[in-house]
């Protein structure tokens, strides 16, 4: 059985009632304009690749081992360097590492010193060496800021722990009682209650000034390009101002997105972050293409409710579906190559910018936290070569077209489990159309006069078998379950 449907793009705008409100009285977008154009690839150091061997662990595991929350596998800064003909063949044009300084943890969000790389990943120099060869290569750089907590081994805390009260650090700290006590509870504050990680009070002066200088000082002595800044909301608002005069002062062009779960509006001001981890965008598109448990009106009007929250924001709000802290895309997706696919489509052709999580292009998988950061195998085998192929050839198409990256957003079709829209950019333009459903689609669609006058090409799933047929200034799709095709000029 097969749905037959039709749209005129030609037709005058009517936007739905819950679409984005252009008159709202919204702080401009304060991101610098190179973000518009980016595509953020997310790595762990530890489990990218090893360049370096001789700055392992001691019992390091096996590269092709099961990753635990114990385990280390290698992975180190010279392994991305060796990696960046891979990135930049796949489009990446931005890396962000979750932290990279010395901490004892794989994880590295146990800081117990800011100011120096972690010996297992490098030193300081092969930092900065990384990101002038990024930079060489029109990349960028974005480091994790950990400031909410550090490490039991942080020398301030070990202070603390050596002389309680008459430390001159026990103020750095949120203690209760003394002395201070590790087991069999802490009686500090501490990331999850555990007592590995000891919460900092950020209202403290001293605290505040500690983490302005780290912000500024990776600048200055790497040139990285912003920070990405983990639990943001464990710290007042008026530090994050004070944070972001203090970086944009150093660089005005530093890029600042914050890890938030839930409505990042009260960051988004202008005086704090240019942008967040969009975790309510992902959960959004995780049920329209993904469980499928709802449908294409029902997603349009939710993601337009958050379009209109961010304002003008979400231009650049970070879109993700996948990281450190979530399962693996195509394990979300029970091995569904060609839901994955569709998943990234939409990553790549939406308002906002993409994220990629290492190895999801490839066809990693995992569960939560340890299973979703497996060390990133690189013989080609044991790659999907669809789902990558998929992945690089629309990253491509971003950055071909500028509609893609920059360009307006026009809702077409939402019918069913049917999404199509248009993206229109000055000349440019690209028309997306999804079948999230589970029968057969087929619609006709009128093509804007910029794409009549132009010859056009059309990429749709490999291995969804659609069918797209241009005749006279008109598009006849057919798309089969998880079926994905874009309309793009020549």
């Amino acid at each position: 059985m097969s749905n037959r449907l039709a749209c005129n793009t030609a037709a005058p705008d009517r936007a739905p009632a819950w679409a984005p409100d252009r008159t709202r009285d919204q702080a401009p977008n304060h991101a610098p304009d190179w973000v518009k154009d980016s595509i953020i690839y997310e790595i762990l150091p530890e489990r990218f690749c090893n360049g370096d061997p001789t700055n392992d662990p001691e019992q390091a595991s096996c590269w092709t081992g099961r990753p635990s929350r114990r385990n280390f596998f290698g992975g180190d800064l010279r392994g991305i360097i060796d990696r960046m003909d891979y990135l930049d063949d796949l489009g990446v044009t931005c890396l962000y590492l979750t932290p990279v300084f010395a901490a004892p943890s794989n994880h590295k969000y146990d800081t117990t010193d800011h100011f120096r790389v972690d010996p297992a990943f490098g030193t300081d120099a092969v930092l900065a060496d990384l990101a002038r060869r990024l930079h060489a290569c029109g990349m960028r750089l974005i480091l994790d800021a950990v400031f909410a907590h550090v490490g039991d081994g942080h020398p301030a805390f070990q202070d603390v722990l050596a002389r309680g009260e008459a430390s001159p650090y026990r103020r750095w700290f949120k203690i209760d009682g003394s002395p201070v006590r590790c087991r069999p509870r802490p009686n500090y504050r501490a990331c999850g209650g555990l007592a590995s990680m000891p919460k900092l009070n950020t209202d403290d002066p001293e605290v505040q000034d500690l983490l302005r200088r780290v912000g500024v000082h990776w600048i200055r002595v790497a040139d990285i390009d912003g920070w990405r800044l983990d639990m943001p909301w464990e710290i007042s608002h008026a530090f994050w101002r004070s944070f972001r005069t203090a970086v944009k002062h150093a660089k005005a062009e530093a890029f600042l997105f914050g890890e938030l779960w839930g409505d990042a509006a009260p960051w988004l001001r202008g005086d704090q972050f240019d942008s967040a981890m969009n975790y309510r965008w992902r959960e959004i598109v995780l049920r329209f293409l993904v469980t499928q448990c709802i449908d294409a009106r029902t997603f349009v009007r939710e993601l337009y409710s958050l379009r209109r929250a961010y304002g003008p924001a979400s231009e650049t709000m970070v879109n993700l579906l996948g990281s450190h802290d979530t399962p693996r895309l195509l394990t979300l997706c029970r091995g569904r190559v060609g839901k994955a696919v569709q998943a990234l489509a939409f990553l790549l052709t939406d308002v906002g910018v993409p994220m990629i999580y290492y190895g999801d292009e490839i066809g990693m998988t995992g569960a939560n936290d340890p299973g979703c950061r497996g060390a990133m195998p690189w013989s080609r085998e044991k790659w999907n070569m669809q789902l990558y192929e998929s992945c690089r050839a629309l990253i491509r198409a971003r950055h071909r077209h500028p509609a893609l990256r920059r360009g307006s957003f026009r809702l077409l079709v939402a019918h069913d489990r049917l999404l199509v829209f248009l993206r229109r950019f000055e000349g440019d333009a690209a028309l997306v159309a999804l079948n999230a459903g589970f029968q057969q689609e087929k619609l006709e669609v009128d093509l804007p006069e910029t794409m009549r006058s132009r010859s056009l090409e059309t990429w749709h799933s490999p291995i969804s078998g659609c069918e797209c047929r241009i005749d006279a200034g008109r598009a006849h799709l057919t798309l089969p379950p998880s079926g994905t095709c874009l309309i793009l000029p020549a």
